[in-house]
């Protein structure tokens, strides 16, 4: 995911300033013998270096130069910084330290409450095709696509979603929105010159005075932030 600091036109579509746009995914989940998908079921074959190896190949589909996205923007459910074990003397054992003993560094996404995510998420779906900040998705997140009509309101607590809708992908993308709301992670003290991270490795090779308006490039002295 990737918040725009510049207004860019894609597709004949607007998108504002400020949007939020779903690039691509890597989901894994079980799939039936006639090749259906079962969304809201894990692999539980799938390993840690085995699951890294699949994000290495998803930012290289990207030309995402290694650690182009820094840890702190990497974000996940907390549930990875959870202890599973003790790999030594006081060398715990979690999902995120397996993560990174292959090569891939990850942040737990911070407690928060799971109602005001969903709020802010349903907020800049609505306003995407307005002239305000909106929430957009690639044909590339097909996980995201096939479940996100399925995550309905509970009826017990109609601000939150139902508890057993196949949130996982919706879940991704409520962590970082959370994250970036909240000014949590130093979401806001790099500067760069492109209008989004997909931008940003070439521009720092090439030249620091170009910036991105309406989707081109064009040379200016100013810097954006995000």
């Amino acid at each position: 995911m990737c918040e725009l600091q510049e207004a860019m036109t894609i597709a004949g579509k607007h998108l504002p300033r400020g949007s939020w746009i779903c690039i691509d995914e890597e989901y894994v989940c079980s799939t039936q013998p006639d090749g259906s998908k079962e969304w809201n079921r894990g692999d539980r074959s799938l390993t840690a270096p085995a699951f890294v190896e699949r994000v290495k190949k998803l930012y290289q589909r990207h030309q995402f130069p290694k650690n182009a996205i820094p840890p702190r923007r990497t974000i996940m459910d907390s549930a990875v910084t959870a202890q599973l074990g003790f790999g030594g003397y006081k060398d715990p054992v979690t999902l995120s330290t397996e993560f990174k003993k292959y090569g891939w560094k990850v942040t737990g996404s911070t407690k928060s409450s799971r109602a005001v995510g969903w709020q802010l998420m349903k907020s800049l779906l609505w306003q995407a095709g307005s002239d305000q900040p909106g929430l957009f998705i690639s044909e590339r997140c097909e996980s995201l696509w096939a479940t996100l009509p399925y995550c309905i309101s509970d009826d017990k607590n109609p601000e939150d979603m139902e508890k057993t809708a196949p949130d996982h992908s919706a879940d991704a993308v409520r962590y970082v929105l959370t994250a970036a709301n909240q000014g949590r992670h130093n979401f806001r003290t790099k500067f760069y010159s492109g209008a989004h991270p997909l931008m940003w490795a070439e521009d720092r090779k090439r030249n620091r005075s170009v910036v991105y308006m309406g989707g081109r490039a064009v040379t200016d002295a100013r810097r954006m932030s995000w």
